[in-house]
């Protein structure tokens, strides 16, 4: 796939994920900016990262949550809440949208471009993606933040081309 084809998905993916995902999020308490945004509450802080897949194509939507000081232990427990990301957190203390433990699927990845075997690009509709993010944050993320559990997500974790 030509680089400027996989540029032009993400510049695309990122259009969509702001104009559709990010907006309701902004109706939700959430603040910041891709790729993290947190949402501070009078009895928690949870955060938010968009990480995108470093050969393209795909990225993947991380969730933690912490109580209203942030971390009280480990490498960054002296940073105030403004300052802490997803990454700080340990990493199974995280949800990763998408993913269904209960089916041990907990490596969940929006495909957006991938390649064919031709060489051709196959590309996803940006919007639909966008959608299904947000339909699978709607089902997953505010229980999760709540009470640390995970339902499965809105369909079967796999590509959208």
């Amino acid at each position: 796939m030509a680089v400027s084809a996989l540029n032009d998905a993400r510049a695309a993916m990122d259009a969509a994920l702001k104009t559709i995902v990010i907006s309701e999020l902004r109706n939700l308490g959430w603040r910041g900016s891709l790729p993290h945004l947190r949402r501070i509450t009078p009895d928690r802080v949870d955060y938010l990262m968009v990480q995108q897949r470093s050969g393209g194509g795909s990225f993947v939507i991380e969730l933690v949550s912490s109580g209203p000081d942030g971390l009280t232990e480990g490498h960054a427990k002296d940073l105030p809440v403004e300052k802490l990301k997803v990454s700080h957190f340990k990493p199974f203390d995280r949800l990763r949208l998408g993913s269904d433990p209960q089916r041990n699927v907990n490596d969940n990845w929006y495909v957006y471009a991938e390649r064919r075997p031709d060489g051709e690009a196959l590309l996803a509709d940006p919007g639909k993606l966008a959608h299904r993010v947000l339909a699978d944050y709607r089902v997953q993320a505010e229980a999760f933040l709540s009470n640390a559990t995970v339902p499965p997500p809105t369909q079967e974790p796999r590509p959208i081309i």
